[in-house]
């Protein structure tokens, strides 16, 4: 059965969550456990008083079925900082970036994606199986140098790997897909899918 989530961020900074599975219903209350995010970042990826898009929610499901090895609130960390859940994003910068986890093509071709087209990485689920796949790439490669904290990988998946063993981390993109991800682990828990 499909559960359908409504999030609604409180002044305390606690998230009160609501949902349905069938005829059953129930409230989460989550506390925060660690220091706010920056004022300059949203306090969730999901919109406060809204239910949760059925265009996202397919998204969520997406990640959960592709996501390999990597953990499913990391993907929608980085899906949200980099497209908001807009399957048809693109970034011209470096050649272009496309849809869901911005993919550039050379890093889709990097790890398979067998065209020369980039339209293809509009696709949402092709998109996160190239994303996820470069995601992995990017960890197996820094782990060779002995680089292995997920804050490295989230910005060797932003930056390049070079930049990261450089020392040259973007780290408000770090801190950003680390917020979310935060908010993405308490989702999915809360919804029953961790």
């Amino acid at each position: 059965q499909m559960i359908r989530a409504l999030l609604v961020t409180v002044a305390a900074g606690a998230l009160l969550i609501y949902f349905t599975q069938g005829q059953a219903s129930a409230q989460v209350t989550l506390a925060p456990s660690a220091p706010s995010p920056s004022p300059l970042l949203p306090a969730s990826p999901i919109p406060a008083a809204s239910p949760l898009p059925a265009a996202q929610l397919q998204i969520v499901q997406l990640v959960l079925q592709l996501r390999g090895s990597e953990d499913p609130a990391l993907v929608l960390g980085i899906i949200q900082r980099e497209s908001s859940f807009n399957a048809n994003a693109f970034n011209p910068e470096n050649g272009g970036s496309y849809g869901l986890m911005q993919v550039e093509l050379p890093s889709a071709q990097q790890v398979g994606y067998p065209s020369t087209n980039p339209a293809g990485l509009y696709d949402p689920a092709t998109n996160i199986r190239y994303g996820v796949a470069y995601l992995s790439w990017v960890r197996s490669y820094l782990a060779r140098y002995g680089v292995t904290s997920d804050a490295a990988v989230i910005a060797g998946y932003n930056e390049g790997v070079r930049n990261v063993l450089a020392g040259l981390p973007d780290l408000a993109y770090v801190n950003a897909v680390q917020s979310y991800r935060t908010t993405w682990a308490r989702w999915l828990n809360a919804a029953g899918y961790a």
